[in-house]
C-alpha cells in the first residue's frame, strides 16, 4: 500500500522532490480525514463520504507521479461511523481510565483499600463538576463511552456533573480558566492563589526505569524535581544470567504522568558495546538532557546522551513522516 500511496517519508530530506511529494500526500489525506471528522460528528450521521474534489484530486496527482490508476468509482468510498469509533474506542478507553486513576490517586484515597483495617472499600472522592473539552469532545462517541456505566467514569451523579462547555470554548477553555486563576491572584477575595515561578524549571512526571524481570518499577526522579546537576541515580545494570556477560546496548527510561497507572517510553541511552555493573543516570545542566555514564573515576568520558524513544508527541502525524 504505501508503495501506491506514499504518506511515509524523511522529514530530513524535505529538500527531496520525492520527500515532498510523500509530505505532500500525507497532508492531503490528512485533511480529508479532517472533513470526515466533522462530517461523522454531526447529530444523527452514521456514515460520510469524502470530498469529490479532494479525493479526486489526490488520486490525479498520484496517478501522475506513479502512473497508479484507480480504476474505481469513487462515489463508493463511504466511511461508516461505526468504523471510525471501533478504530478509536482504545484511545477513549485509555483516557477514562487516566482519568479514573486521577480521581482515585489524586483526589483522596485508592479505592479498594479498607480504613482501619476494615473490609469495606472506601468510596471514590466526590467530583462537583466534569469538563469534557479539546476538539475530540465534538464527536459523539466520546461522550458516548465517558458516559457509559461500564466503560466511563466512575463518578456519582456523573450525568448530572457534566458541564455544558461551548463549542467554541472546547479548544481554549483550560487557557481561559487559567486566565479566570491568575485574575484570583490579583483580586482581593481573601484568598491566595500562590505560583511557582520556577514551575518550568521542573519535572512534571516520574522518571521510571522499568526493570525487566523484577517486581515493580523503580523510580528514578520524581515529579517535581528541578532540573539540575544534582540529579544523579544509579543503576545496576545486570549480565546475562547464564554467561555472565554483559549483553545490555540500551538504557530506556520511561515517564509517568500523575494519575496514570502505567509508564511510557521517553528517553533511550544507546551504547556502542554492551554494558555490565553500576551505572549512573544523571541531568546535564549545561546541555539540557540527561546522560548515563559508568560509575567509576573517570567513567563520565564515556557518557552517553538519552535521545528520544521517538517521534516528539505533539508532531503532527503527517509532519512527522508517518500516518
Amino acid at each position: 500500500v504505501e508503495a501506491i500511496v506514499p504518506t511515509q517519508y524523511d522529514v530530513r530530506q524535505m529538500q527531496n522532490d520525492v520527500a515532498q511529494h510523500r509530505a505532500g500526500t500525507a497532508m492531503a489525506i490528512w485533511q480529508v480525514a479532517e472533513q470526515l471528522k466533522v462530517l461523522l460528528s454531526r447529530e444523527g450521521v452514521t456514515s460520510a463520504e469524502p470530498g469529490e474534489i479532494s479525493v479526486a484530486k489526490i488520486l490525479q496527482d498520484l496517478k501522475n507521479y506513479t502512473g497508479f490508476n484507480y480504476e474505481d468509482d469513487t462515489d463508493q468510498l463511504r466511511i461508516l461511523r461505526r468504523e471510525v469509533d471501533a478504530l478509536i474506542d482504545p484511545e477513549i478507553d485509555r483516557t477514562i481510565e487516566y482519568a479514573n486513576d486521577l480521581v482515585a490517586s489524586g483526589l483522596g484515597n485508592t479505592p479498594g483499600v479498607a480504613m482501619g483495617g476494615s473490609d469495606d472499600p472506601l468510596e471514590l472522592p466526590e467530583v462537583h463538576w466534569v469538563y469534557i473539552v479539546g476538539n475530540a469532545a465534538r464527536y459523539p462517541r466520546v461522550r458516548e463511552r465517558l458516559l457509559n456505566a461500564e466503560t466511563g467514569l466512575k463518578i456519582r451523579f456523573l450525568e448530572d456533573r457534566v458541564a455544558n462547555v461551548r463549542p467554541e470554548d472546547f479548544k481554549n477553555s483550560v487557557a481561559k480558566g487559567a486566565i479566570v486563576a491568575m485574575k484570583l491572584q490579583r483580586m482581593a477575595m481573601g484568598m491566595t492563589v500562590s505560583w511557582d515561578q520556577d514551575l518550568i524549571n521542573r519535572l512534571s512526571f516520574d522518571l521510571v526505569h522499568e526493570t525487566l524481570g523484577k517486581a515493580g518499577d523503580q523510580v528514578l526522579f520524581e515529579t517535581g524535581e528541578q532540573y539540575a546537576s544534582s540529579m544523579r541515580r544509579s543503576l545496576d545494570i545486570p549480565p546475562d544470567p547464564v554467561t555472565q556477560k554483559a549483553i545490555t546496548r540500551e538504557i530506556v527510561l520511561s515517564r509517568r504522568w500523575p494519575g496514570e497507572a502505567r509508564a511510557e517510553k521517553h528517553l533511550i541511552f544507546r551504547f556502542r558495546e554492551a554494558i555490565v555493573g553500576p551505572y549512573v543516570v544523571a541531568y546535564d545542566d549545561d546541555i539540557k538532557s540527561f546522560i548515563a555514564f559508568p560509575d567509576r573515576k573517570g567513567g563520565e568520558d564515556e557518557r552517553v546522551v538519552a535521545e528520544p524513544f521517538e517521534v516528539a508527541p505533539y508532531v503532527a502525524p503527517p509532519q512527522s513522516g508517518k500516518i
